[in-house]
């Protein structure tokens, strides 16, 4: 195991699962997350979306004892993410590393804790799941590996789907060799998981492979990653491995067309429906080493053809493209540890058989050594962690930014307001009239009176300590709004504020006090052209 994460485990894991519906759109950033017991080095930010809750793990956060790890669980309510719950191994320990990796399934989630101490040995590793009544999550099971044993790393890497578990084994010693690695179904009957043998492993396995290192599950269809996996007479360049989950037969191995030794494919994988995404993080492109790739594969069963390679459009040295990928339909993310390892996502887009790089997402402050790589997609909604994010609760806290869709185009410059970024605007909904189903949502903004407004115009000229984005007479959306945790959100009644069809720049204002100057600023803007 020579490659390590940024959580100092050797192993990478992947996203969560995702299905095959896309959502188009420029993307902006909707939310802000922290633990609410957020300290110093919790290392908040490997994440698993789906739907309206979201999962964090903090794998170095003080839960059941110091330093054992954590998990949290958001929920999305009128828009707007709040904690619902703080999730506590029932046996963690210091160390265990439980939230390193975590997975959801609709009420049930899935927390990694690859280097617990049991029975089977130090480090062997386990997986807790848990799952929500109403509101309230519980543990429901505990799951080790059948034949466990010290160094494995049992939850290295953990995904779900229905009532189907896969669990990545990184550090698993078989006949194949010392870390060849493996990955082990479970399988849940009421509320009872069982695990199914034979446990995966590669047709061609090998001391070394860590294979297990990222898992990703879609139906029956799982993907391994075995990113050291050595073809004949090659050294790490890697692979991904597809099974059917129900059989534990292997269906096809997946290889990059360019493949060279030290790539790392397979680090993570991603899957929805037809599209597998692989990460190559350490792929030197175009003589830059280490800049990093991710390749798209679609098939099915045991048919399987390499479709695109995906790179950074600046790509540069070191930057790791490839740490973590995510896909849902024809939308890809692939996360970068680009700008001395403040991290970024990058969004693709398919049309027909063609890929294009369609945004870079990054944190409005981004900084070194942020490792903003994590990242889940659910629809159009994207969730990127930054593990080693320096917050007010102190040095790699760790946050989570969420990112989703807007209507429209945005356009003008926000300047930073008192939370230290500037705000963006976000309008959800229809851009139909007589949908009438508009929302707006401004983000991040001072917890001070807003109101949202709109123009048929298109400008850029200084307002208090911002910009006016939007002109040629204004309608204000009434009645003004409180800001609550950093977010203004307001519903429109179109018909009330007599918008008609055609183009409407939409704009936040909002008192900031503690921004000095004039005390008052103002968001970006999205301009959104709408039918009757």
């Amino acid at each position: 195991m020579l490659r390590s994460s940024t959580l100092g485990l050797p192993f990478l894991a992947t996203a969560a699962l995702t299905l095959p519906t896309a959502a188009q759109g420029h993307w902006t950033q909707q939310g802000h997350l922290e633990a609410g017991d957020a300290a110093a080095g919790d290392g908040f930010g490997p994440v698993a979306l789906q739907g309206d809750t979201l999962v964090v793990g903090a794998v170095h956060g003080d839960g059941a004892a110091s330093d054992s790890g954590s998990a949290y669980v958001f929920v999305r309510g009128g828009r707007v993410w709040t904690q619902q719950q703080e999730l506590l191994a029932s046996a963690g320990a210091a160390g265990d590393a439980f939230g390193g990796r975590v997975a959801i399934w609709g009420d049930s989630a899935v927390v990694g804790a690859a280097e617990d101490d049991h029975g089977g040995g130090v480090d062997a590793g386990s997986v807790y799941v848990f799952t929500r009544t109403g509101t309230v999550w519980t543990q429901q099971q505990r799951l080790f590996a059948g034949d466990a044993s010290a160094g494995d790393f049992f939850g290295s890497a953990v995904a779900i789907f229905g009532d189907t578990v896969v669990v990545g084994a990184v550090g698993d010693d078989h006949m194949a060799g010392v870390d060849a690695g493996s990955a082990y179904v479970f399988t849940r009957v009421g509320t009872a998981w069982t695990e199914q043998t034979p446990k995966l492993v590669a047709s061609d396995a090998a001391g070394g492979d860590d294979f297990g290192s990222s898992v990703a599950l879609d139906g029956t269809s799982a993907v391994v990653g075995a990113p050291l996996n050595h073809h004949p007479g090659t050294l790490d360049r890697g692979a991904a491995y597809v099974f059917d989950a129900a059989s534990g037969a292997q269906l096809a191995k997946l290889t990059a067309s360019d493949a060279r030794d030290g790539d790392y494919f397979g680090w993570p994988v991603a899957i929805s429906g037809g599209t597998v995404v692989v990460g190559a993080p350490e792929k030197n492109h175009l003589g830059l080493a280490d800049s990093g790739s991710a390749y798209v594969f679609v098939g099915a069963g045991a048919s399987w053809t390499e479709q695109a390679q995906l790179v950074a459009s600046d790509a540069a040295e070191l930057d790791g493209f490839g740490e973590f990928v995510a896909c849902w339909g024809d939308t890809a993310a692939v996360s970068s540890k680009s700008g001395a390892r403040a991290g970024a996502v990058y969004v693709y887009s398919r049309s027909g058989t063609t890929w294009t790089q369609c945004q870079k997402l990054t944190s409005c402050l981004p900084s070194a050594d942020d490792e903003l790589v994590f990242v889940s997609m659910w629809d159009d909604t994207l969730a990127a962690g930054a593990i080693s994010d320096d917050t007010t609760a102190g040095v790699d806290a760790g946050s989570v930014h969420v990112f989703g869709t807007t209507l429209g185009e945005p356009h003008c410059t926000a300047t930073p307001n008192s939370s230290g970024c500037p705000a963006s605007v976000t309008a959800l909904g229809q851009a139909s009239v007589s949908a009438n189903d508009l929302t707006l949502l401004a983000t991040p903004v001072p917890d001070q009176p807003f109101i949202f407004f709109f123009g048929p115009n298109r400008i850029q000229v200084p307002f208090g300590n911002g910009f006016l984005c939007a002109g040629g007479g204004l309608t204000r959306i009434l009645p003004p709004g409180a800001a609550l945790g950093g977010v203004a959100l307001r519903p429109v009644d179109l018909p009330g504020v007599r918008l008609v069809p055609g183009a409407h720049s939409f704009q936040c204002w909002f008192r900031d006090p503690a921004g000095g100057g004039s005390a008052l600023n103002t968001s970006d803007a999205v301009e959104v052209v709408f039918v009757p």
